[in-house]
């Protein structure tokens, strides 16, 4: 695995939950470090997406590597270490897992 600019989890007070509790609690960031504010708030974007995807996944294919059996897009080692937040997800992988999962990341009807 190649080193990112950043692991998502890391900011995850407790990095083993990023992915896996929806309420998590995060690290303090200082109000004037705008680019560490800009990343926790996309390591809690990815968290939420993770999330959702988690649940997903568990209720129509059990388990990832089910998940993978019908859908190829995106590799077992990719898509477990974006969920848990040591890569960044990218657009087209959100993109991916809402077309093969049938379901709206951004529906404001979650909220």
């Amino acid at each position: 695995m190649t080193n990112p600019r950043y692991r998502p989890r890391n900011f995850a007070a407790n990095p083993s939950q990023f992915g896996r509790a929806l309420d998590i609690e995060w690290v303090g960031v200082n109000e004037r470090d705008y680019r560490n504010q800009d990343l926790l708030a996309a390591a809690q974007l990815q968290h939420r997406i993770a999330v959702s995807v988690r649940v997903a996944i568990q209720e129509r294919y059990s388990t990832m590597k089910a998940y993978r059996r019908y859908h190829n897009q995106i590799d077992y080692e990719q898509l477990s270490t974006m969920l848990r937040g040591d890569t960044i997800m990218r657009l087209e992988h959100v993109a991916t897992l809402q077309r093969t999962l049938g379901i709206d990341l951004f529906d404001p009807g979650d909220e």
